[in-house]
């Protein structure tokens, strides 16, 4: 099975670095003009699915109704939690808690890349290949796609809005094919 991993696009929340994790943020316009660039560079899926958070949702939505295709929600697509982090700055948590960041420390109530992980393995062998030789899509999040892309032994540098992994799969041991942009100039996600 071949699929992409693909983030939802831009919010508000992403233009001013804000830690959005489980908060259900909404698309600025210019995250709805993004999910509509790109459907002219993405290929045909045979499934789309998506986070339940509305901004990976509606980013979603816009590809199945282009490619006349079923919109279907999972929660294992969620983001992951910040804890306590969460709506923060990267500023105001380095005032709170000096030196954590840094030092790769997380608080209490953040979801590790392992717990991520298992939920996306979860998804991806509930989910039947219905033998087309389309891939399939999961629209999802900055901090879902860097966990799974670590656990796998990728490089992460955060993602910019509609930037995909394509994940493929021998043996049912997934791997990470590449990278991919959908729409140009995108900002990329950093922490």
């Amino acid at each position: 099975m071949e699929l992409l991993l693909l983030r939802h696009g831009e919010t508000e929340w992403n233009l001013t670095g804000r830690m959005q994790g489980l908060s259900d943020t909404r698309l600025t316009q210019a995250g709805i003009d993004q999910a509509s660039q790109a459907l002219t560079a993405l290929p045909t899926f045979s499934q789309v699915w998506t986070s339940p958070l509305q901004r990976a949702r509606l980013t979603a939505e816009a590809i199945a109704d282009s490619q006349g295709t079923p919109c279907r929600v999972d929660e294992r697509l969620i983001e992951r939690s910040w804890g306590a982090w969460e709506g923060m700055l990267p500023e105001d948590v380095d005032q709170k808690w000096p030196g954590w960041r840094e030092a790769g420390r997380k608080p209490d109530g953040y979801e590790h890349d392992e717990s991520v992980f298992r939920r996306f393995l979860e998804w991806r062998d509930a989910v039947a290949h219905d033998g087309s030789a389309a891939p399939l899509v999961a629209v999802t999040h900055g901090g879902f796609m860097s966990a799974v892309v670590r656990v796998l032994g990728g490089s992460d540098s955060g993602y910019k809005n509609l930037e995909g992994v394509w994940i493929g799969d021998v043996e049912n041991r997934p791997f990470i094919r590449r990278h991919e942009e959908f729409i140009p100039n995108a900002r990329k996600l950093t922490r």
